[in-house]
């Protein structure tokens, strides 16, 4: 099978992208980021994702002038080229573990930051 390059404009609609079947199979490229994760799970099913590693694509790096639409351009000839470098994508079950440890970090920091007694000042005054 040869990688199909395509591109559409679409709003945002997630239950859109459910409804692609013409789509169904196809190769996209994401870059990672803070916030791929959303995109990547909610395509994961539909597509063939691959999620570019930022640091290791040279050409995307580099560039002078950065705005969505270049970057997604290189990515897709990147990808059509099979020149995109991988960013490691765990598995589901390692992705909710991680979320678990997250979540638990976070609740953890959230109770250390409460006020704690001084309890230097309470055993000096008695």
């Amino acid at each position: 099978m040869t990688t199909a390059t395509w591109r559409r404009r679409f709003a945002y609609q997630p239950t859109d992208l459910t409804t692609w079947p013409k789509y169904a199979g196809r190769e996209a490229v994401i870059e990672a980021s803070n916030n791929y994760r959303a995109a990547y799970e909610l395509l994961d099913g539909h597509l063939d994702i691959t999620v570019a590693n930022p640091e290791k694509n040279r050409l995307i790096a580099e560039t002078p002038a950065k705005t969505d639409r270049l970057d997604a351009k290189r990515l897709a000839h990147l990808l059509h080229a099979g020149m995109v470098a991988e960013s490691y994508v765990p598995e589901d079950e390692i992705r909710e573990f991680r979320d678990l440890v997250r979540t638990r970090k976070s609740h953890r920091r959230r109770t250390d930051s409460r006020e704690k007694p001084c309890q230097g000042r309470s055993q000096t005054h008695q």
